[in-house]
């Protein structure tokens, strides 16, 4: 979150806790183990008339932030496994924007997949809430570096978890808890050399299963996961573009005879 969104919500966090002791501070409309779906308003907080008239005006302020259409989708951004359209995005979104930071190219981008919080955004407008739906959390976006052995325990626990989002220059298929047929850059595995990564804070420092990670050091890009995603559907639509997520079988089932 930019500082301007934090100064807001902020304030109107510190507003409703200071003035009303029944107030809550937020209000999640949906929970599930996979989604968190908040309300598009804060109406449903319970505070005084005097509380809410200090409250409105930054209330206003930040639902004309949240609501600002950031690009348009041509198809919805789906949560599935081993592959959806939403990993696929927000894996190339995260490598593209990347990249621009860093001034050179990286290997490939990967995103947990429990780490996106909402099933489904419907196409057409995309907005800055349906980013922070999509990733509540403020972990920041880092590169790393990983010699052959590691990338491939890297690719094993995503596969183990059923699959996780992973960005166009990379392919893996899944064969029990093992990834196979591995490729990044359109070249197979290389055990003997290093791949750099583009991951959340989180995973690098052993979230999600990854505590083979937290030894490594990574990079910070200054700029959270998130608004990584923000910028990169800006990006697109002041190129005169549209979001275009795809399923392109970066992921699949090994099948068995």
């Amino acid at each position: 979150m930019n500082k301007p969104m934090k100064s807001y919500f902020g304030l109107l966090l510190m507003t409703a806790l200071l003035f009303s002791a029944c107030a809550k501070v937020m209000h999640i409309a949906a929970e599930g183990s996979d989604s968190i779906r908040m309300n598009d308003r804060m109406d449903q907080m319970s505070v005084e008339p005097q509380v809410q008239s200090l409250i409105d005006p930054y209330k206003h302020q930040v639902d004309a932030e949240m609501n600002e259409v950031l690009a348009i989708s041509t198809s919805p951004l789906v949560k599935e496994q081993p592959e959806g359209t939403m990993g696929n995005w927000v894996a190339d979104a995260t490598q593209n924007q990347a990249e621009i930071m860093l001034g050179h190219p990286v290997d490939f981008s990967i995103c947990n997949y429990s780490g996106m919080r909402v099933n489904r955004v419907s196409e057409g407008e995309i907005t800055r809430r349906y980013m922070y739906e999509i990733m509540p959390f403020d972990n920041f976006l880092v590169v790393m570096e990983l010699d052959g052995p590691t990338t491939k325990r890297l690719f094993d626990h995503m596969a183990a978890e059923g699959g996780w989002p992973i960005s166009a220059s990379a392919r893996y298929m899944i064969d029990g808890n093992a990834a196979q047929n591995i490729t990044i850059n359109g070249e197979a595995l290389d055990q003997n050399r290093s791949y750099t990564v583009v991951l959340s804070d989180y995973i690098a420092n052993g979230g999600s299963g990854c505590s083979f990670l937290q030894d490594v050091p990574h990079e910070a890009l200054n700029i959270y996961y998130r608004d990584a995603m923000i910028e990169e559907a800006i990006r697109t639509a002041t190129e005169g573009s549209k979001m275009d997520p795809k399923i392109e079988g970066r992921v699949k089932v090994l099948a068995h005879e």
